[in-house]
């Protein structure tokens, strides 16, 4: 499309053609995928199956059709499996890495332990004949339902099995015998070292090495597993209780299927209630845990011997209930109700205690590294008024401040430079090592945001980290003296074309230096950044010179069709070019599959990238337009039947890397933006929700920028009720506008709350 097309396209575009003016062109279809929903938590069977991922910061696995990990279809294993290949199904934990069989930056991470579970009919393996399963996000557990029939009599085996995965690292899975034949069942769980063919063909295979599965000689109920990496020692167990065990047996078939131990229980009948629960420890020290996995194994076994199964499960639910606590959007269609927890769940399932938010724990979710865009979940966490977690992500960065002031002073700054992807104790080692400076800059960002999301200072330490990160990119954006400053290339646009000036760069590091101004202003200090303000200019000139002659803002200079490097409009959701560009952004779309194509990158093969779509979500409600909720119902369609987000959807359609932190944190991000947004003193409420799609909704406690929660009910298209609680320490004036919903109302908002609606 040549620039004169371009610019005639937008001016012709009309209502009424699934388009609006400005040429943002609308989905076909805004509705959700069918939900099953049951006091077992939901399910939305139209979409494609994909094990569920069970993660508390610490530790991950995927959890297959029978509730446990990967299972024995037939003998001899594996031969039979009928999920796909593009998994790890081994028990994971975050960022333990091989490093000395590999060259990739990363390293690779180190599955530990694999694990099964089933029913046995007549000494055989039971393949279910139904399975119905259901994830309950605010408890953060998986029933699995199955049953099979007994082909000698016709009796039916039916069983629920529970399983979740506690804070400390307890995986537990409960079984509830509904229905047995007369002749009874039995239930086999395995523990095995892994196997090849679950790594995505990582060549060499790395596993641990010495694997050793030991039953306890007085009781079968009961085995260990150990082994050693290239970090020191793992153990582990499997404690079966409820039942007693028949027989525990360590055996080896021929190669290649691996060292495996099994736990057959005794026959159990209609009505028993049993369980299996494990555990994995490590000896890598510096993460709080102590460096003894053995003594770590006891005290958990000691754990399970206090409070038995129900007690855990209590504990359980508690620590999600609290998590959830902190705010509640009841939405008015049940699958973006589900969709919207699920992400919740997901962001605090990848979120380690110290502070470390990855993609996911698995290998294939990015290898488990901390990119910049674990900034969206930080900023889904503010919303949602989960301050603790979301500080921690940036208390973590701050550990990091020796390794970044190394990293800065090797490129001749004084200050701060976070590498491209961080790690639990460090940077991932690039080599040659990789340059950019938009790290920098959205961490600053989201550390500013934590201070006017709370109303409550940023400690000193924190303003001397922050304040590091910004010298930095001074020195990298600023002129010295005839030295012209290097030239700002985004790094994901090409291996081997470089495009100058990156917008996204250019926009982040903007806002960066903005908040710090802002900083100062509130602080009453003098600004002491030496080049601030030549750099603030440089940067103002180059994106407004990346905005061509129809108004659109590109991705880089000299561009002729954005793609995301352009959403920069959260940030300056007031920007001309934010209409314009969005509207020819949404002519990359496929209307054979009803999906847009915000990411937009020519190398990667995609037909959408669902954290992009959200992100437009929220743009647009930042930009207070009602076509955020279309953009966003649309792009729901893109899950598993779980409701886990995927980071892309191919060409062909399939949802590749299901599980991505990253869209289900824009999720929560953009649909909190929809709820409420606060700016400049203006409130908006329900900004992204189109009137003619929902007219009844409610929500408490949603946080917005000032230190103000906010909780508002929707009925039949009225706001029947609305209250606004200040934790600033001093009054503010805003401006509350409910867009399409009533007329601007003004209020001094004091400390405190102030119910204006009831």
């Amino acid at each position: 499309m040549t620039k004169k097309e371009k610019g005639a396209f937008l001016k012709e575009a009309k209502v009424g053609e699934g388009k609006v003016p400005w040429g943002l062109q609308l989905p076909a279809s805004v509705v959700p995928p069918v939900i099953d929903l049951t006091e077992w938590g939901g399910r939305l069977p139209t979409q494609t199956y994909f094990p569920m991922y069970l993660g508390n910061g610490r530790d991950a696995m995927l959890i297959n059709l029978l509730g446990s990990g990967e299972m024995h279809w037939e003998h001899p294993m594996r031969s039979a499996n009928p999920l796909t290949r593009l998994l790890n199904t081994e028990w994971y934990r975050a960022d333990r890495r091989d490093h000395g069989h590999s060259a990739l930056a990363y390293g690779q991470l180190m599955p530990f332990v694999n694990f099964s579970a089933g029913p046995m009919l007549r000494g055989e393996f039971v393949v279910p004949r139904d399975v119905r399963q259901y994830f309950h996000p605010r408890t953060a557990t998986l029933t699995t339902m199955l049953s099979q029939l007994d082909n000698r009599t016709l009796e039916r085996l039916e069983l629920r099995i529970q399983t979740y995965l506690t804070a400390e690292g307890l995986l537990v899975q409960v079984v509830h015998c509904l229905a047995v034949p007369e002749a009874g069942a039995q239930y086999i769980f395995t523990m095995e070292e892994p196997g090849p063919e679950y790594q995505n063909a990582q060549v060499p295979l790395v596993k641990p090495e010495g694997v050793r599965f030991t039953p306890e000689v007085d009781d079968l109920n009961l085995l260990w597993y150990s082994s050693t990496w290239e970090q020191g020692r793992a153990v582990g167990f499997s404690l079966v209780g409820g039942v007693g065990v028949s027989r525990s047996v360590e055996h080896r078939s021929a190669a290649p299927t691996p060292l495996q131990a099994e736990q057959v229980t005794e026959v159990f009948h209609q009505g028993a209630t049993f369980w299996r629960i494990m555990a994995l420890q490590d000896s890598r020290e510096g993460e709080g845990e102590g460096d003894n996995p053995d003594a770590l194994c006891e005290e958990l076994l000691g754990r399970v011997a206090r409070l038995g199964v129900e007690g855990l499960a209590a504990a359980h639910r508690v620590g999600w209930e609290e998590y959830f606590a902190t705010s509640s959007v009841t939405l008015p269609d049940p699958t973006a109700q589900f969709l919207y927890e699920v992400s919740r769940y997901n962001i605090k399932a990848n979120l380690h205690p110290c502070g470390l938010l990855p993609m996911g724990t698995l290998p294939y979710l990015w290898q488990g590294a901390m990119f910049w865009d674990a900034a969206f979940g930080h900023q889904a966490l503010l919303g949602c008024g989960n301050f603790a977690e979301a500080r921690s992500i940036t208390n973590h960065l701050a550990t990091l401040e020796g390794h970044g002031r190394d990293l800065a002073r090797a490129m001749g700054s004084e200050g701060i430079r976070l590498e491209w992807t961080v790690n639990l104790f460090d940077f991932s080692k690039y080599d040659p090592p990789t340059f950019q400076i938009h790290n920098n800059a959205v961490w600053a960002h989201c550390a500013f945001l934590e201070e006017i999301y709370q109303a409550r200072e940023l400690d000193e330490r924190m303003v001397g980290f922050v304040r590091g990160l910004l010298a930095f990119l001074v020195d990298r954006l600023a002129l010295r003296g005839d030295t012209a400053p290097e030239p700002i290339i985004g790094v994901d646009e090409s291996y081997c074309d470089p495009k100058p000036n990156d917008t996204w760069s250019l926009a982040a590091c903007l806002a960066a230096l903005d908040d710090y101004q802002q900083f100062c202003k509130r602080r009453g200090i003098v600004d002491d950044l030496p080049g601030l303000a030549e750099a603030r200019e440089r940067l103002d000139a180059l994106l407004a010179g990346n905005v061509d002659a129809a108004g659109g803002l590109q991705s880089f200079t000299g561009g002729a069709l954005p793609h995301w490097g352009s959403l920069v409009f959260d940030l300056f959701p007031d920007l001309e070019s934010a209409l314009p560009t969005l509207g020819l952004m949404t002519q990359n779309y496929s209307a054979e599959c009803d999906l847009f194509n915000f990411h937009g990158l020519n190398r990667y093969a995609e037909r959408a990238f669902p954290w992009a779509n959200n992100w437009v979500a929220r743009c647009l409600a930042r930009m207070r337009r009602p076509e955020a909720l279309h953009y966003w119902l649309n792009n729901t369609r893109a899950t598993n039947t779980f409701g886990g987000v995927p980071e892309r959807v191919y060409y062909h359609g399939e949802n590749y890397i299901n599980w991505c932190m990253t869209g289900h944190a824009a999720q929560v991000w953009a649909m909190n933006a929809m709820l409420a947004d606060f700016r400049d003193g203006r409130l908006t409420l329900l900004g992204g929700i189109d009137p003619a799609l929902w007219q009844n909704l409610a929500y408490e406690d949603l946080r917005v920028e000032g230190g103000l929660a906010v909780s508002l009910t929707l009925q039949e298209g009225a706001v029947t009720s609305l209250r606004i609680h200040s934790t600033a320490t001093v009054p503010q004036e805003v401006s509350i506008h409910p867009p399409g919903f009533g007329s601007p109302q003004s209020r001094r908002i004091e400390p405190g709350e102030n119910i204006l609606i009831s």
